[in-house]
């Protein structure tokens, strides 16, 4: 989606779909690329770290969203 919105013009290229479904194969091939580096490292206490700190940043962000819809006192 953010490929083919055109969000960052660098990744354009991973937009190109195939098939009646438009399935965007060069993304998929990415996405096993980074996936079989990171299996390859083999050391998860390597991975754990930075894996942790997605999960922090995600949780930090839903935190925000609810104290934002708090603060602005939106009805609904």
């Amino acid at each position: 989606a953010v490929c083919e919105d055109k969000l960052i013009p660098s990744i354009n290229y991973f937009a190109k779909g195939y098939g009646a479904g438009n399935d965007p194969r060069r993304a998929y091939a990415l996405c096993y690329a980074i996936t079989i580096a990171i299996v390859m490292i083999g050391n998860l206490n390597v991975i754990a770290p930075i894996i942790s700190n997605f999960y922090l940043c995600a949780y930090a962000l839903v935190n925000y969203a609810c104290f934002d819809a708090i603060f602005s006192q939106t009805p609904g």
